[in-house]
C-alpha cells in the first residue's frame, strides 16, 4: 500500500510536471508566434539546428532548406564584408552578439533587412555547444533610414545648389551695385559738367542779348532819331521780343536746372501777399492784353504776411497767369484768389474759362517742355518750362501746386503754402519794435 501510494504520488507529481512543461511550451509557442521575430538555435558548427515558425511567414523561405546551412551562406553583394567579418571574429570567439544587421534574400527574390541577436551555449562541462537566439524583420526601418538619408542627401545637394544660386546672386547684385555707383559718379560728373556749362553759357549768352534787347530798346524808343520806316520798326520790335524771348527760355533753363541741383537759394523776406498778386498782374498783363484778357485780383487782405522770396513768388504767379491767358479765349477773364484756411495754411487759386485739359493734358503739362495741343486756334508759344518750373520753386518754399481741369470749362491751379510759413502781421510788427 505504501509502495502504491507512493507511485501515485510521484506518478501526479509527473503529470502536473508535465502539464507545466506543456503550459510552458505552449506559452513559448505563443509568444513565438505573436512575436515579430523568428527564434533560432545553431550547433558548434554554426549550423541551423533549429529557425521558428514565424522564420517561414517572414522570409518565405522553407525551415528546412535553411537547417544546416550556416548564416553567411546567406551573404549578399549589397552587404559590407568588412561586418561579416567582425561577425564571424565574434562567432569564432564564442562572444554574445547583438543587433547584427544583414540582408535576407526572401522566397520572392525580395531583400529583406534582419537584425540577429544571440547568446552562446556551453555544457555542464564547459564545452560550447553552439548558439540561441532571435531575428527580427527590420526592413521597413532601414527602408524608411534610407529614404531618410536619401532625402537628406536630396537636401544638402539642394541647399548646396540654392547656396551656389544665391552667391552667384549676391555677386550679380553686387556686380550691379558698383555699376550703378559708377553710373551714379558718371551721371554726377555729368550734371557738375551741364551745370558748369549752364552757367558759362548763361553768361556767354545773356551778354550779347542784354546788348541786342537795350540796343532794339533804345531804337524802339527813337531816343537817338525816327528810324527811316515802318518795316524798321516792326523789325526792332520783333528784335527785342525775340530776344526778351530767348532771355527767359535761359533763364527758365538755368532755374531748372538748379531745381533739379538742389540748388535754389531764396531770399526770404515778410511779403504782403497781395500786394505780390497786384505786382503779378501788373507784369503778365501786356501778354493779357493781346488776347483782350482780363485779369482780376480777388486775394484777400487777411493781416498776415508769407516768408518766402518775392521774386520768385512773383514769378511763379507770373507764369502762372501768363499759362491761364495763354488758354483763355478772346475777352475771357482770368482770376486770381487767396487767403487763410482754417488750418492755417495759405491758399493762391488762378481760374481760368479755358479750354481746359483732359487727364493725358495734366500730366504733359507737368513735364518740363510739355505743350497742350489744341485744335481752337490757340498757339502753343513759350518753352514748356512753366509749370515745372513753378512747381519746384514752390515746393522750394515747402508748399504744393494741385491741377483741376475739364476740357471746354477751364483750369483751376491752386498752390498751398504751410502754416509754419505764415507771419501774422501784429506778431511781425512787435519783433520789428522790440515790443
Amino acid at each position: 500500500d505504501l509502495m502504491v501510494g507512493a507511485i501515485n504520488d510521484t506518478s501526479k507529481r509527473v503529470t502536473t510536471a508535465f502539464a507545466q512543461i506543456h503550459n510552458a511550451e505552449e506559452r513559448t509557442r505563443d509568444f513565438a508566434a505573436a512575436s515579430s521575430d523568428w527564434f533560432w538555435e545553431m550547433d558548434a558548427n554554426l549550423r541551423y539546428t533549429y529557425l521558428s515558425d514565424r522564420y517561414e511567414d517572414i522570409s518565405g523561405n522553407k525551415i528546412e532548406d535553411r537547417v544546416g546551412t550556416q548564416r553567411w551562406e546567406v551573404f549578399t553583394s549589397n552587404d559590407s564584408t568588412e561586418r561579416w567579418n567582425d561577425h564571424k571574429a565574434d562567432l569564432d570567439a564564442r562572444r554574445p552578439f547583438r543587433n547584427f544587421e544583414y540582408i535576407l534574400t526572401s522566397g520572392n527574390g525580395k531583400k529583406i533587412f534582419v537584425s540577429a541577436s544571440g547568446i552562446p551555449l556551453f555544457d555542464e562541462a564547459g564545452t560550447f555547444i553552439g548558439y540561441r537566439g532571435s531575428t527580427s524583420n527590420i526592413t521597413e526601418r532601414k527602408i524608411a533610414e534610407i529614404e531618410l538619408r536619401e532625402a537628406r542627401d536630396e537636401l544638402e545637394i539642394r541647399v548646396h545648389e540654392r547656396t551656389k544660386q544665391l552667391q552667384s546672386e549676391i555677386e550679380e547684385r553686387k556686380r550691379i551695385e558698383t555699376h550703378l555707383i559708377d553710373v551714379n559718379i558718371q551721371a554726377e560728373a555729368a550734371n557738375r559738367a551741364k551745370t558748369e556749362f549752364l552757367a558759362n553759357m548763361s553768361h556767354e549768352l545773356r551778354t550779347p542779348l542784354n546788348a541786342i534787347i537795350g540796343f532794339s530798346e533804345t531804337l524802339k524808343q527813337n531816343i537817338f532819331g525816327a528810324l527811316a520806316n515802318e518795316k524798321q520798326e516792326e523789325y526792332v520790335v520783333d528784335i527785342y521780343n525775340s530776344g526778351q524771348h530767348l532771355l527767359g527760355l535761359i533763364n527758365d533753363i538755368l532755374d531748372v536746372s538748379a531745381i533739379e541741383a538742389g540748388k535754389i537759394h531764396l531770399h526770404e523776406t515778410e511779403i504782403d501777399l497781395k500786394k505780390v498778386a497786384d505786382d503779378a498782374i501788373i507784369m503778365a498783363n501786356p501778354r493779357a492784353e493781346i488776347g483782350k484778357i482780363e485779369l482780376v485780383n480777388f486775394v484777400k487782405d487777411e493781416g498776415v504776411r508769407l516768408l518766402a522770396d518775392e521774386r520768385r513768388i512773383k514769378q511763379i504767379l507770373v507764369n502762372l497767369l501768363i499759362n491761364s491767358v495763354k488758354y483763355t479765349l478772346e475777352k475771357g477773364t482770368v482770376e486770381i484768389h487767396g487767403g487763410l484756411e482754417d488750418n492755417g495754411t495759405f491758399f493762391y487759386e488762378i481760374i481760368d474759362p479755358g479750354i481746359g485739359m483732359d487727364e493725358q493734358g495734366l500730366k504733359s503739362a507737368m513735364e518740363k517742355f510739355g505743350q497742350i495741343h489744341t485744335t481752337l486756334g490757340i498757339s502753343n508759344e513759350g518753352t514748356g518750362l512753366g509749370l515745372p518750373v513753378s512747381n519746384g520753386l514752390i515746393k522750394a518754399h515747402g508748399g504744393t501746386l494741385h491741377l483741376e481741369s475739364e476740357p471746354g470749362v477751364g483750369t483751376t491751379v491752386r498752390i498751398e503754402f504751410p502754416k509754419d510759413r505764415i507771419v501774422q502781421l501784429n506778431d511781425s510788427i512787435k519783433a520789428n519794435t522790440g515790443g
